[in-house]
This record gives structure tokens, C-alpha cells and sequence, in this order.
């Protein structure tokens, strides 16, 4: 071991030589003696027999996310990171070596400072197509490092929750010496994102020609409303030309404020913080306010015993509009509401917002300024460890924590401006909900150096983890005005319901890590799992793990090789599994019910005596490689993961009262390869750092022995088959367009999902491939159209610095896969009276033609509009997600102030997308549901953002 202040400490293997040369490097670069956290401990890179993603301090501070899992992407190998739209805090999908499941989550298990963190998607909120994301509340500035943990044998270390991978944060700590207190803060400009191209109302009037009148009358101040569509007079009150995108965005602006004090001495290390985040949407009234505290305490009571805690409360308050498929979504509005309109109604003085119109479509405009949707979260976040040495080896450790979380949520649609239904003339709703988990963990840890050669350490321990969930529900409708927005103020109680539910895991574990001679490794462990969620004849669940590593660099035979750092190869396997079953799948219950108007209940469920947690074991083979002096570190995986006993459903008889059951059956396999480089180019004045990952997965599902699985969103269909991908996108395949009568061969006497039978096609109809030949288009004719799971992934980061100026870049990748943009399908229909995008300008209009978009024809006789590769686009994309100048002040001049450091900086984020997709961003996730993960539907866009600001340490 050689070290020195300001350099990394570093470990050089003798390898039978009397003398050799070692070169320290700078701290701030990575070594192969950096500690990375793992389960139940750490180890140094250097060690790890585990496949492992860090990201470190120094890549962390060069980002400027709002959630901590978005700081993911683009910079953990395996790792395929999605955010889920432009609505501030909304956060992002992480799938780790791929989708293993299909009915189940696919979300890593986080762990934070070795608590287990509630991080599922609070989906059930009143805002339809918005789940408030619970990783929010963890505010990314006060972590260190992130360490996600990969293969088989780590995932075996937490059994039943781990087989998605495992996330491990670590916030800062205090540190001995004299305290220190660092101050950051930043504003961003976020820009408004370029518009769709859709018809201008000229263009619109020419498509409604095309359509022709409906076929019976639709009543407006005594008019028709096919004449108001197509005839309207100069100044009119329908004579506009009105770019509804333009009146629903605009720019939007953030601030950032981060306080960090921290110091200690030999007895106690303490670090404080508490931070401030206020981010804007790009669509009005659309936000996230969040305010956060954290208090890290490490204090020595004895030599034996030590005492730490780590709390922390978040507040954090969004407000947001309908994304999806909601009626008031108003992205959906703004580009299918007709240019003919405007917001105002601007034949009264007073100018108020216009009304729905007489297609029944909500003013955009009224959604936004009149339409509430607000989610107030509290969460406090505690842990209290207390460790007794028993010996120098061995000590003991319990730890208690508790996360409390708890959102009220009130939802109020207007009269102004909004469709009516019936006689609700406005509503108002309110949901409270709370979620309360506790957590014991104690484990008996030995660590000893037997002599030279041998290095033993043991873990052993149980945890226990209980959960309670409730959710109150109240609506309300027609209180006295718009200005009356509370859950009494309604004349009528529409609606009042109740859910909740427990659960709990009683858990026991053992790991072991023996190292002979520096040079062999192996790891073992074995974690019992016991839930109340799981069926009475499965109560338990076994996960073993073992891992093994040779490091051929410290063998004699390599002795010669001086530019050699580091050579290891790496092997691992391990079974974990994954929970997500729900809280009483496996018993029979009873739901209330209403017979010929008289309450009562009915069976719920079928019992399921069974049921048990998905499985999934994982075989690993690593490579790690250092050379020049650790200038250039190389990894590398290969891993083969299969998952059975999939939580599915499976039909049963009809006369059982029931369509399916929930049982384990069928198997998926993930297989694939990861690459990862860390160079350091240059150093000196001028140094060049890079880093690079690249992540190849193929996904199949092997078994499915109840037939097929399809899920539909819309006109999108997602399946589920044997042999292929899970994401497979199904439909009908286009061929072409018949251009004449003459072309027209096949019958169409499909139907399509809601039963309505196709007439006969015509000229200017899309021709569907009749794939069994039979002379019709129907049913049997669908097959799959594209995968909405990427081949390859990933992401690459470079820092050029000279003496106090850097600049950061960092950029990310996905490829070979396909998406559908759900709001296309709406605005290319051609089949209503909606507005349309300037493409249907090229649609048939008469024989001849020479074109691939499909006539227009109202209420879509002939299904052009059906699912089919018509709508599935390349969702390929490489994108400049970050770049980001600073400025650090020298050594010099900081001297000659009061102040520790100061950096300013200046970021611009979403730069530059390179890409095929034809809609607002090929970068999305509408839906978790991985059958229709490739599916955007008018989600919030991601934009351009530019920020400045300044760090500075007192």
C-alpha cells in the first residue's frame, strides 16, 4: 500500500519481485482502490467479484436531475433508462438487463444507506395518466454515489425483491476536521417545444370538404354544424386561423437552492442539509415544488459502540395536467381542436374563456387555467443503527427505520370551458392517502486476516419489514360556482370509497467472502424469504448465490507485464426473485356487491394455496482490465438470465363464475453482453477524461402455456407470445394503397376489437396483407409489426479540463426498436372533424394518386385507422443530453477571500436529438405496462433547458 495527501491510495501486487515502481494518481480521478458499496458492506473495485455500475461523486455533481433515477441514464452499463415525460419530477423506467415479467413490476429495489426505499409509482392519483413518482422526494444533491448491482449473485443477497437489480445510494457523510459549509445554487430557462405541423384553418376547411357532411344534423344556434365547419363568413366568430399549441406553451423557469454543512471530530461526524427546488412545465400551471432536509449523524459512544442515524423530511408539492388518453389531456386539445376556433369568446365585453364547442371538445385554454390537479406529499424517511464490537473481528449491528409517506390530492374540473356531462356541470374531487412501513434488520459481521494469505468475512442476520397502506375517496358535483372548490361545497356526493391493505417479510441471510492469497476469490450466500403474500403451501422462499473471481495480475507468471494494473476474470450465479404479486392474490376474498339494488358481497378471488414469487437465476462471466497505469480500464459481461413461475393468468372453465385465475406458469430469458471503458486520455494541466458504456440485450419469452397475451391502449395492441420479444407491437402489415378499382381484390368483413364490422375497400384504402390467404381481412390476418425493446443501449460521458475551466459532455443511446405515437393515430385518421397534421394534405383524393396516406372518410368505413404497421416508427435516437462549462477559481485567488471554492457553471440539457421519430420526442414512457411501453400518447414533451449557476464552500 502507497499513499499520499491529495492522491489515491494504491494497492501494487508484488508478484515474486524484490522492488517495483508505483505512480500515485490524483483523488479525484478513479482507482481501483475506490470503495464500492455492495450489499451488506463494501468492497474495492479491485475485489469485486460482483458485475457493478458506479456512479461516483464527481460524475453525480456534472448533472442536474430532479430524481435520482434519471441521473442513471446514459451512465450505468445495463441499465436502460427511460424518462417518462417533460412533466417536472415525473422521473424516469429503469429496466437492469432487460424486462423480466409481464404482469409484474420491472423496478429495481433501491436502497438507501441500507434501508429499503418505497419507490413503486404512486399510479392510483386523481390527475389520469400522471402517477406521482415517489423517488422524487430523495433530492439528488444529497447523494454521493450510486452502485447498481447486476448479476445473479448480488440480486441473491436480497431474494424475493431483487431480481430487477438492485440500486444502492449512499448520501454524503460527516467528516472529521474543522466543519465546512458548501452552498449551490442554479436557474434554468426551459424552452418551448417546436410545434407539431398541422393544418392552418384554410387547409382544415378543405379536409372537412373531403369528409362531407355527418349523416344526420348537429344542432348549433340553429345551424348545422358542417356548415359552421366549412362556411364561415369574414369577422364571423369562426373565422380564425388560431395555433392551439402556440396558447398552451410557453417558457418556463426553475431555481435551485443546496445548503451542506458537515464536519466532526474522533467522536462524532455530522452532515446537514437542506434543499430547495421550484421547476415550471412548459404547459401553464403545471409544476413541482419541492423542499427537502437531511441529518447524517455518526457518533463513537465508546471504542465498542457506535450510534448513527439518518433522517430526512420531504415536502413536495406538483401540479399537473392529463396525459394519455384523458378527454382532458390538453395536448390531445390543443392539436385536434379546429383552427377555426379561438380561446376567447370575444363577442362579449368582458372576454371570457370560450365555451366547449359544438363538436363537444374542451377549450384547451379552460383545462389549463381552470382545471386543478395538485398532490401534496409528506414524507419522512428515518433510520437508527446502533453497532457493539465484540471482539476486533467481530461486532453486531440492528437497524431500525421507518418510511412514512402520505398525498392529498384535490382534482376540480370547471363549468368554463369544459365539456359537460349529463347534469355534472363541475366536479370536484379529493384523495388522501398514506403509507407506513417499518423495517428491523441485525446482522452479526466477522472480518479477519488469518495470517498472510487468507481473508475471511461473514454476514449473518434477519430482517423484518412490515406495510400499511390506506387510500380515502371522496367526489362531489355541481357546487355553487367555479370559485367553490372543496369536496363539501358539491350539491351532490357522487362517489366515497376506501382501499388499503398489509403486508409482511420476515427474512434471514448469510453471505461469505473468503480471498486466498490476493489472489482468489469466493462468495457465497443464502437469504430465506417469508411473506404474507405468498400462498400457504409457499410460505418460504430459498435464494442461493455464489460468485468466484481469479485475479491473474497478481500471479508470478505476469510478473514481467509492467503496464498490467489489473487482469481478472469473474464468475457468478445466483436465483433471487421478484414479489410483486399483490397483497392477497393468493387468498379468496369477498368485495362488496349490489343485488337488484340491495347491498351485498360476492367471492372476489380465487384461492391459490400456491402462489409464490416469480423466480429468475442469472449466470455471469465478467472481465476486468487495467492498464497504463490505470489510464485505461476495461469491463465486460456476458449473462444469461431466465425467469419462470411467471405470475400470469390463466382461463378457466365458465361455469366457475369466473374468467381466469392468477397462477405461476411460463418463462422469459434475457441474454446479452455489456461493455464498459473508463480512460483517462490526458492529464497534466490539460486533462481528457471518458467514459463509455454499451449494453446488447435480446428478450424472449420460452413458455407461455396459456396462449398468447394482448393488451390493448387505444388502437394499440401489445402481445405476448412464445418465440418473441416482450414489447412485440401487433397488427396488420400495409403493403400499399389501392390506387384504382381495379387493384381491389380482397373482401373486408373484419371486425375490429369494439365489434363494429368494416365495410368493403375502396379506392384510397390501405391494402392489408392477407396473411392466411383467404380472400378476407380479418382477426387472422394480424401478426407482429415491430418490438418496442431495444437492441442496444447505452451511453458515453467526456470532461476536458485546463487548469480551472471544464467542460462536461455526456450523451445517450438506444437502438433497433420501434414505437408507435398514439397521437398520430389521431391526428392522421382523417375520420372525424378533428384538426389534422399537415401530412394528410398528401392523402388520396382521386384515382391515380401516388401516395401512402389513405383517403379521408368519415366514421373510417374501411378500418384504415386499425392498428398496423402504418402507425410503428423507428424509435432509434442518439441524443446530447447534457453539456455543461464551468469555471473553478484557483487556489490563489480563493486565498485571498473568505470562501473554500467557488465554481460557476453553465448547462444546456436535451441539446441536440438525432432520430426518425416524426413526433414531439422518441423518448418516452405513457404506460408501465410493458406490453404497451412503446406507446406514446400525448405525455408532456421533454425540452431544451438552460441553466447557470454557481457552488461555492465557506
Amino acid at each position: 500500500m502507497v499513499s499520499y495527501p491529495g492522491y489515491t491510495t494504491q494497492e501494487a501486487p508484488l508478484r515474486g519481485r524484490s522492488s517495483l515502481i508505483v505512480q500515485l494518481i490524483e483523488a479525484n480521478l478513479r482507482s481501483l482502490n475506490d470503495p464500492v458499496p455492495v450489499a451488506y458492506g463494501e468492497k474495492e473495485i479491485r475485489d469485486l467479484s460482483e458485475s457493478v455500475s458506479l456512479i461516483n461523486e464527481n460524475l453525480l455533481q456534472k448533472q442536474t436531475a430532479e430524481s435520482l433515477e434519471t441521473m442513471l441514464q446514459g451512465m450505468a452499463t445495463g441499465a436502460h433508462v427511460i424518462q417518462r415525460s417533460g412533466f417536472p419530477g415525473s422521473g424516469a423506467e429503469v429496466y437492469i438487463r432487460g424486462p423480466n415479467s409481464i404482469n409484474t413490476s420491472h423496478k429495481p429495489l433501491y436502497i438507501i444507506d441500507g434501508f429499503i426505499l418505497k419507490s413503486d409509482l404512486f399510479e392510483s392519483t386523481l390527475s389520469e395518466g400522471t402517477p406521482f413518482n415517489t423517488l422524487v422526494d430523495i433530492n439528488p444533491e444529497d447523494i454521493e454515489s450510486i452502485t447498481v448491482l447486476k448479476d445473479g449473485y448480488s440480486s441473491s443477497t436480497y431474494g424475493s425483491r431483487a431480481s430487477n437489480g438492485i440500486i444502492l445510494i449512499e448520501t454524503y457523510k460527516g467528516s472529521q476536521g474543522a466543519s465546512t459549509l458548501d452552498l449551490s445554487t442554479r436557474f434554468g430557462l426551459v424552452m418551448v417545444p417546436n410545434n407539431l405541423s398541422l393544418l392552418d384553418a384554410t387547409q382544415f376547411r378543405s379536409l372537412i370538404s373531403d369528409l362531407g357532411p355527418p349523416p344526420g344534423l348537429m344542432p348549433f344556434v340553429g345551424s348545422d354544424a358542417y356548415d359552421i365547419l366549412l362556411n364561415s363568413s369574414p369577422n364571423d366568430r369562426f373565422d380564425n386561423n388560431t395555433n392551439w399549441q402556440d396558447e398552451i406553451y410557453q417558457q418556463a423557469f426553475s431555481q435551485n437552492y443546496h445548503l451542506k454543512l458537515k464536519g466532526g471530530d474522533g467522536i462524532s461526524r455530522y452532515m446537514f442539509t437542506l434543499g430547495y427546488t421550484d421547476k415550471n412545465g412548459v404547459i401553464d400551471n403545471t409544476s413541482l415544488s419541492r423542499l427537502t432536509s437531511r441529518f447524517n449523524l455518526d457518533y463513537q459512544i465508546s471504542s465498542k459502540l457506535t450510534f448513527s442515524s439518518r433522517i430526512s423530511y420531504t415536502n413536495t408539492n406538483t401540479s399537473a395536467h392529463d396525459q394519455g388518453s384523458s378527454i382532458y389531456n390538453p395536448i390531445t386539445l390543443a392539436t385536434t381542436k379546429a383552427p377555426i376556433l379561438e380561446p376567447y369568446d370575444m363577442s362579449s365585453l368582458s372576454h371570457p374563456l370560450d365555451s366547449a364547442d359544438f363538436l363537444g371538445k374542451s377549450n384547451p385554454l379552460a383545462v389549463i387555467q381552470g382545471l386543478e390537479n395538485s398532490n401534496v406529499v409528506n414524507r419522512f424517511i428515518t433510520t437508527i443503527a446502533i453497532a457493539y464490537d465484540l471482539t476486533p473481528a467481530l461486532k453486531i449491528k440492528s437497524t431500525f427505520g421507518m418510511d412514512y409517506f402520505r398525498a392529498r390530492e384535490n382534482r376540480f374540473i370547471p363549468s368554463q370551458g369544459i365539456k359537460r356531462y349529463k347534469d355534472r356541470i363541475n366536479q370536484t374531487s379529493l384523495q388522501v392517502s398514506k403509507e407506513l412501513m417499518f423495517n428491523n434488520e441485525t446482522v452479526v459481521q466477522y472480518d479477519k486476516l488469518l495470517g498472510y494469505a487468507h481473508h475471511l468475512n461473514f454476514v449473518a442476520g434477519f430482517a423484518l419489514q412490515t406495510n400499511q397502506f390506506q387510500s380515502d375517496y371522496g367526489s362531489s358535483i355541481n357546487t355553487p360556482s367555479d370559485a367553490f372548490t372543496s369536496l363539501g361545497s358539491g350539491a351532490i356526493m357522487d362517489s366515497i370509497s376506501y382501499a388499503g391493505g398489509k403486508w409482511n417479510t420476515l427474512s434471514f441471510f448469510g453471505n461469505a467472502n473468503y480471498i486466498y492469497n490476493d489472489k482468489y476469490y469466493l462468495s457465497a450466500n443464502l437469504r430465506m424469504d417469508g411473506s404474507s403474500r405468498f400462498g400457504e403451501n409457499n410460505s418460504q422462499g430459498y435464494f442461493p448465490g455464489v460468485a468466484l473471481a481469479w485475479k491473474l495480475s497478481s500471479e508470478p507468471f505476469l510478473q514481467d507485464l509492467s503496464f498490467m494494473n489489473l487482469l481478472k476474470i469473474r464468475a457468478s450465479y445466483g436465483i433471487s426473485g421478484n414479489d410483486d404479486i399483490g397483497n392477497y392474490s393468493s387468498l379468496a376474498y369477498y368485495i362488496p356487491a349490489n343485488y337488484q339494488l340491495m347491498g351485498g358481497y360476492r367471492q372476489g378471488n380465487l384461492r391459490n394455496p400456491d402462489l409464490k414469487w416469480e423466480k429468475t437465476a442469472q449466470l455471469d462471466l465478467g472481465l476486468d482490465l487495467s492498464v497504463l497505469k490505470q489510464r485505461l480500464t476495461f469491463f465486460a459481461d456476458y449473462y444469461i438470465k431466465t425467469t419462470s413461475d411467471l405470475l400470469t393468468y390463466e382461463r378457466i372453465p365458465w361455469e366457475s363464475g369466473y374468467d381466469y385465475r392468477i397462477v405461476n406458469m411460463g418463462k422469459i430469458e434475457n441474454r446479452g453482453f455489456e461493455l464498459g471503458l473508463v480512460a483517462k486520455i490526458l492529464t497534466g494541466d490539460f486533462k481528457w477524461d471518458l467514459g463509455v458504456n454499451f449494453s446488447k440485450n435480446k428478450n424472449t419469452i420460452l413458455e407461455l402455456p396459456d396462449g398468447d397475451v394482448i393488451r390493448r391502449y387505444g388502437v394499440f395492441e401489445g402481445i405476448a407470445r412464445e418465440g418473441e420479444s416482450i414489447g412485440s407491437i401487433y397488427g396488420y402489415k400495409v403493403l400499399g394503397i389501392y390506387q384504382t378499382e381495379s387493384e381491389i381484390q380482397l373482401k373486408n368483413t373484419g371486425v375490429d376489437p369494439s365489434g363494429y364490422g368494416y365495410e368493403a375497400f375502396q379506392p384510397g384504402d390501405l391494402i392489408f396483407e392477407d396473411r392466411n390467404e383467404d380472400g378476407e381481412i380479418n382477426e387472422k390476418d394480424k401478426t407482429i409489426i415491430g418490438c418496442t425493446t431495444p437492441d442496444i443501449y447505452g451511453g458515453f460521458h467526456t470532461t476536458l479540463q485546463y487548469k480551472g475551466f471544464s467542460l462536461f459532455a455526456m450523451m445517450n443511446y438506444a437502438y433497433g426498436y420501434e414505437v408507435v405515437d398514439g397521437l398520430r393515430t389521431v391526428l392522421e385518421s382523417m375520420s372525424n372533424y378533428d384538426n389534422q397534421t399537415s401530412r394528410t394534405m398528401d392523402r388520396w383524393m382521386q384515382q391515380g394518386d401516388q401516395t401512402d396516406v389513405p383517403r379521408a372518410a368519415l366514421g373510417d368505413p374501411s378500418g384504415n385507422s386499425r392498428m398496423s404497421s402504418r402507425w410503428v416508427e423507428d424509435g432509434s435516437y442518439l441524443r446530447l443530453k447534457t453539456v455543461t462549462l464551468s469555471y473553478t477559481l484557483s487556489e490563489n485567488i480563493i486565498n485571498k477571500t473568505f470562501l473554500r471554492n467557488l465554481t460557476i457553471f453553465l448547462s444546456a440539457h436535451n441539446l441536440m436529438t438525432w432520430g426518425e421519430f416524426g413526433g414531439y420526442d422518441p423518448e418516452f414512457s405513457t404506460n408501465t405496462d410493458v406490453l404497451n411501453a412503446g406507446l406514446y400518447y400525448a405525455g408532456m414533451p421533454h425540452t431544451r433547458m438552460y441553466t447557470a449557476g454557481l457552488r461555492f464552500g465557506l
